[in-house]
């Protein structure tokens, strides 16, 4: 016969770990602990005697009220801890409460921030197009110049007698303006080199009806003939 034990001691032969067998192994699932448990009690309560079996139901119930007691004291003992605990879980729902609204507001607004980027993107290239397009108008800033100053040129050359100079400019007009027949600066140049290029006809008109050498008669018809201004006989 076995002598009666302490109230606490109906389980001290019960298995206390979860997720471990009586022999070590493993536990694959909360059923196989479960029933590991029972087959303990159960194994243990056969082994008692009729007199022991009668005196477990006031043990069990004295260690009930033993845990009992100490949940109650660990209780009164940590209940600031709890209250605290209480009110950390309350300040969480609600911190995340408003970064949940604060995630609703910011993707009811992506749909706008992507047209904006869409937007951006569509003014940097154009504003990249215009910068390379004033980068290109510096670089050629000496060649617009030059080709701004030909006409004036061409009346330079013409009242100087260099007529073979202001023919070779009125030349590089036709070329422009065959290249750059669309560019509105390019036609007035033409037409203020064409209204040198009169100015130059009558003054070779006017030199060939005064007393010439041959040799300077053939080279104002020569002029003449450059500038295309009367037809030939075939």
């Amino acid at each position: 016969m076995k002598s009666p034990r302490s109230p606490a001691s109906p389980s001290a032969q019960r298995p206390r770990a979860y997720g471990v067998k009586a022999d070590g192994a493993p536990l694959e699932s909360v059923q196989e602990h479960n029933e590991a448990l029972e087959q303990a009690a159960f194994g243990e309560l056969l082994s008692y005697s009729l007199e022991r079996l009668s005196k477990e139901p006031e043990l069990l119930k004295a260690e009930r009220d033993q845990l009992s007691r100490h949940g109650q004291d660990a209780a009164i003992e940590h209940y600031q801890a709890f209250i605290k605990g209480a009110q950390c879980l309350q300040s969480l729902d609600s911190e995340l409460k408003q970064v949940e609204s604060s995630l609703q507001g910011m993707l009811s607004h992506l749909p706008q921030l992507g047209q904006a980027g869409q937007d951006f993107s569509t003014e940097a290239r154009a504003a990249v197009g215009r910068l390379s397009e004033t980068k290109q108008i510096h670089d050629s800033q000496a060649l617009l110049m030059e080709l701004l100053e030909i006409p004036q040129l061409m009346d330079t050359c013409m009242r100087n007698g260099n007529h073979d100079d202001a023919l070779a400019l009125r030349s590089l007009l036709a070329k422009l303006a065959f290249l750059h027949s669309d560019v509105q600066v390019v036609e007035k140049l033409v037409e203020q080199g064409e209204a040198v290029a009169q100015a130059m006809l009558q003054q070779l008109l006017s030199r060939l009806r005064a007393n010439v050498q041959l040799p300077e008669c053939l080279r104002i018809v020569g002029h003449l003939r450059r500038l295309s201004v009367f037809s030939e006989p075939v």
